[in-house]
Formats: C-alpha cells, structure tokens, sequence
C-alpha cells in the first residue's frame, strides 16, 4: 500500500494468482508461455530457419572439422492493446445492505472483492479470446495502436493449411485422413516436433458429433478405450468439468460451444499441443498505463488495484491488461471442414 498524490493505493494484481481457470480450455492446455513486458510495445527475433540438421562424419584421428549454420532471424514488433476497468464504490452500495449468503451486513470491502472477481473473470475470458485468434484465426485486434488488426500470417510469411474430412462418408478412411493431418502438423514443426506433445483437435458441435458418429470411429472404441489415462484434458478434468472429449488415431478431439472460441458448428482446428519452452505460442503481458505508480512495476498478465479518495473515503477498483498472443507458425494450424 503506498500514498500517491494523496489517493492511498492497494495493489491486489497477484490475488487471484494461484486460482484455477476453470472451463477456458485453451489456457488449461498450458500452451502460451508467458512473458512480461516493461513497455507499450514487445520486440522480438523471429528465427527464419526451422529446419532439422545432422552432422557429417569425420576422420577420427584427422584434422577435419565440420561447422555448423547460423540461424537468421527478422526483428518484429507489435504494439499491445490496453484494457481498461473501473468501477467506483460509495455507501450507497453497501449500508444498509445485506451480504448475499450470510448474515451479516454488507461493507465495502465486499463490494471491492465482487468487482475484482469481475474485472478477473473478464479478463480471463478476454485472454482464451485473445489466445483462440492466435491460434484459429491467426489474427490479433489491436485496437487504438499503429496495426488495428495484426494478420499472424502476413507477418511470418506463413500459411494455415486446409484438409477437410467428409466424415458421414462410408467410404472415407477417416484413418488415412487423420494421419495426412499429423503429418502436414509434423511436416510444419520441423525440428520444433520434437517439442509436441499430442496433437489436438478442437471442434464445432456437428463436426464433433460427425466424429463420433463415423463407423469407423464406433468400431474403434469397441476395442479401444476412448478416454485413455494420460489424456491431457483427463488429468485436468478438476478445471475443464464441462469439455466433452475423446481419443481416436493419437489426436484428442475436444467440442468446443465456447464463444470465445468462434469456432463454426462444422468447423474444426488440428494443432499440436506444444511444450511452453518451444517458444511456438507466446502470451505477452504488458504493463500499467493509466496510474503512474502502478506503471513502473512493469508487465503483469494483469493489473488490479484500489484508490481511496482522502476526501470522501470512497473506493475505486480498477483493472488494466495489455495482451498480444502469438503463433510464431501459422502453418502448423490445419483448418478441416465435414465436407468431401
């Protein structure tokens, strides 16, 4: 807590820190490393070169040595959109009240503590907005900064590929389709594949429900458990209660009736869930910008944080985010359509 301009400041940016984020299915599959940043614009090298290398063999006793190739890169440079939250608390919504729940009467800190929650669960869902783009649309809305919209596929000079599935067909091998996906992700990932975990797929309801539905499919789970122990969502079943999923031919289909998804009810997206450390997926977080005291302690995920007016004694919560999130390949996303 600290006295700025007279307004008695308390930062609670790290008080929903270790909750749970329930039901937002791309952030639970921990793929977006996060970085902070200090500034209003993130800067960084883009590695060009993505090929897998070996090295030749050598005399073992001679003189010979082999070298090895630079990687090159290209500088990029996105300015991060800023949201802002505010909301002032006076008497009038606490005395006299009673707390929902409980018996006793309500106070103020009650009504600062519901509008962190808000300002929380707001921003989160913007974030799984932000991260579903990234990864389905390859887009970034940047409202108010020098790019409005940021096309990922401009910008990284690649594409995402297209392979649709007549899934109600008898006569389509679906495990053929299936493995013609994997590989065009492996293809992509280059020497990144060794940084895959699984390869996922997010649905529309009729696309999954196509899935399920083929013949092929239903044969399969008649000889193979459909939800295998190591299942990814499985193990996080605790904060993804309400996901509908399964395993068919090592690709984890998941429905999706999210809207912060904006997936299509025929739609689907094959992506390989990457290990943070791959750098594939960046989360960047920036810092505060309407509170000057709150601005030099740098990029958060988000900003929370309380004024007291040393006139009235009233309240104001308020809560800032700045979010780019990023696909670094475009192309190891395949867009697939129940369609022949």
């Amino acid at each position: 807590m600290s006295d700025i301009n007279n307004f008695v400041v308390s930062d609670f940016s790290t008080v929903f820190s270790g909750r749970p984020v329930y039901n937002r299915l791309l952030q639970s599959l921990g793929m977006f490393q996060f970085e902070s940043v200090d500034q209003s614009r993130v800067n960084f090298d883009y590695l060009i070169n993505n090929k897998q290398s070996t090295v030749d063999a050598v005399a073992r006793y001679g003189s010979e040595f082999k070298s090895s190739s630079k990687s090159k890169a290209s500088l990029h440079q996105f300015e991060i959109p800023h949201f802002a939250l505010l909301d002032s608390v006076t008497p009038e919504d606490w005395q006299g009240k009673r707390m929902a729940g409980e018996n006793r009467p309500m106070d103020a800190e009650d009504v600062v503590a519901q509008y962190l929650v808000n300002h929380y669960d707001s921003f989160e869902d913007t974030i799984e907005k932000y991260m579903a783009d990234a990864l389905f649309r390859s887009i970034q809305n940047a409202p108010y900064t020098q790019e409005p919209v940021i096309d990922l596929q401009t910008e990284f000079g690649l594409n995402q590929q297209v392979h649709n599935i007549d899934w109600s067909s008898a006569a389509t091998d679906v495990d053929s389709a299936t493995d013609d996906i994997q590989i065009k992700i492996k293809t992509a990932l280059g020497e990144r594949v060794r940084m895959m975990e699984k390869v996922v797929c997010v649905c529309g309801p009729q696309y999954f429900k196509a899935v399920k539905a083929n013949a092929k499919v239903r044969e399969a789970f008649t000889f193979v458990k459909p939800y295998e122990p190591e299942n990814i969502i499985h193990n996080f079943y605790e904060v993804l209660p309400g996901v509908q999923y399964f395993d068919y031919n090592g690709i984890m289909f998941v429905m999706t009736t999210d809207p912060l998804h904006g997936v299509g009810s025929n739609d689907a997206y094959f992506f390989p869930k990457m290990r943070k450390e791959s750098g594939v997926f960046k989360h960047f977080g920036g810092p505060a910008s309407r509170h000057a005291g709150m601005a030099t302690k740098g990029g958060a995920r988000y900003h929370q944080y309380q004024l007291r007016d040393p006139k009235w004694a009233n309240l104001e919560v308020v809560g800032e985010m700045g979010i780019i999130a990023v696909n670094h390949l475009p192309n190891i996303v395949v867009k697939s359509i129940n369609a022949a």
